[in-house]
């Protein structure tokens, strides 16, 4: 049997039993974007289609300012199918295989992301001469306006909110000691990146994360970010993480060299491919 839910933007349309149940039945199929899936991000998606043949919610991606279709399928011809036809969404976790069939039905790729790993921060040390800064809350909106300023110069980066560095540093992504790190000039705050550690419970030990590495665009090209990075990878050594991760899309060539220069080394795994679809007759 099919089920087939409709509810409108705003309203909570799943509860938490509701949302364990259908990550859950997502499981059983052979392809899906539910792995990452949390219940907190998903609270105003509604359900399209649940059946044998796919799951698929809709809803709006916070993060990537859009809308964004969530699924699980044994098939792209049965996504395809199911896909919405107007407005703008965003397709996350797309096989590589299914990437030719998505194209010809009016999807283009946004960003590939591929995971970087420094495996080991044995010869970080700390630079007395780095200008090292941990922002307070009061100034979120100005780390927000950086990143936001930023907005497209790589395929995937879009920015994000003051709503998203608050959720940053509540730590509700399980993330441990999160912080936001400045980086300033002559007073003005020009540089900004986003860390914290994770995994813990790891053999191996804790891992620093760090990403929204942002710099002014008038600031560029003056090695901010990768004083930025440094400043990350200290921070992380100091709260006892063993190793740095970080993602990057495929396609930012300078931002690979810089990490790749700083040690880290791209995961043999293939990366994530993201798609989008954008609005009809644009």
């Amino acid at each position: 049997s099919q089920r087939i839910t409709a509810c409108f933007r705003g309203v909570p349309c799943l509860d938490k039993a509701e949302f364990d149940r259908i990550k859950t039945h997502a499981a059983d199929f052979t392809q899906s974007s539910f792995q990452y899936a949390e219940f907190e991000e998903l609270t105003d998606y509604w359900l399209l289609r649940e059946d044998d043949g796919l799951i698929l919610l809709r809803g709006y991606n916070n993060e990537a300012h859009t809308d964004q279709c969530l699924w699980a399928a044994n098939s792209v011809d049965n996504l395809i199918t199911s896909l919405p036809t107007r407005n703008p969404f965003l397709l996350t976790f797309v096989p590589r295989a299914w990437v030719p069939a998505l194209e010809a039905a009016g999807l283009t790729i946004r960003n590939i992301w591929h995971d970087y790993f420094r495996p080991n921060l044995d010869d970080i040390q700390e630079d007395p001469d780095t200008e090292f800064e941990i922002l307070s809350p009061d100034e979120i909106d100005a780390a927000s306006e950086i990143t936001l300023q930023c907005r497209g110069q790589s395929r995937g980066f879009t920015g994000q909110t003051p709503e998203w560095f608050r959720q940053w540093l509540s730590g509700s992504e399980g993330i441990l000691n999160p912080a936001i790190l400045g980086y300033r000039m002559n007073g003005e705050l020009v540089g900004i990146v986003c860390t914290g550690l994770y995994g813990g419970e790891q053999e191996n030990g804790p891992i620093v994360w760090i990403r929204e590495v942002a710099v002014k665009p008038n600031h560029q090209g003056k090695g901010i970010g990768r004083r930025l990075v440094m400043q990350a990878l200290q921070y992380g050594k100091r709260h006892g993480a063993r190793k740095a991760f970080l993602a990057v899309d495929e396609e930012n060539l300078g931002a690979v060299h810089l990490y790749e220069s700083l040690g880290f080394i791209a995961s043999e795994e293939p990366g994530e491919i993201n798609m989008v679809k954008s609005a009809a007759g644009s």
